[in-house]
């Protein structure tokens, strides 16, 4: 069973897939390099390019208050409900507001100041 406090998914388009299966055979020609590690390279080498500087962020997470998180609302047209996606949250029930916290040092970098 996957530890689920080490590891997160992502969903990606059948391009976007295809154009990682194609980088992974660049990255490593000799072996096959899965998506997740393909991605995980990709993500390294621009930390690393950022030259250890990254944005520290804070994420809130809001309850939509038009379809009070269910993603999804009743609507009442000529005497039948219908059930249409929430408009304002995407049908997701929820918004996600990132406040930037500034800029954080990792201690990687060997820049002189």
């Amino acid at each position: 069973m996957t530890d689920m406090s080490k590891y997160k998914n992502v969903s990606l388009t059948k391009e976007t897939y295809a154009i990682l299966d194609k980088l992974s055979k660049i990255l490593l020609p000799d072996a096959k390099l899965s998506v997740a590690k393909t991605i995980e390279s990709l993500a390294n080498e621009k930390a690393r390019k950022l030259n250890g500087k990254l944005k520290k962020a804070k994420v809130t997470v809001t309850i939509c208050p038009t379809c009070k998180g269910n993603g999804y609302l009743k609507v009442a047209t000529e005497g039948k409900d219908t059930v249409h996606q929430c408009w304002d949250c995407d049908s997701e029930g929820e918004f996600y507001e990132t406040t930037d916290m500034g800029w954080i040092d990792d201690g990687t970098s060997d820049s002189l100041h």
